[in-house]
């Protein structure tokens, strides 16, 4: 959302730099955003069913098992992201 500081913080210090934009792409991530500026219904439905009635939030979903094509469970991230935190995340086992 365009109003909260702690999204602004976490897009310019760990989300937008240069280690986690080259860990994306080396992973060949895909980066969903949901923009809650206008408070949309259906990112409001997002927010409930992850237990949260606001933002910031941050979902790790980690690839598809090959052989059962099954994604593991989702990840909530912290409110409060470093580029560490996004790496573990990402090379945590599924």
């Amino acid at each position: 959302a365009a109003w909260c500081i702690t999204c602004k913080v976490n897009e310019k210090v760990a989300l937008s730099s240069d280690a986690t934009q080259k860990l994306f792409a080396a992973k060949n991530m895909q980066v969903f955003v949901g923009d809650w500026t206008n408070k949309n219904a259906a990112i409001t439905e997002f927010l409930r069913n992850h237990g949260r009635i606001g933002v910031p939030l941050y979902i790790y979903i980690g690839p598809r098992d090959l052989a059962s094509g099954l994604r593991p469970e989702a990840i909530t991230l912290p409110q409060l992201l470093t580029n560490g935190i996004i790496a573990d995340a990402i090379a945590a086992p599924n």
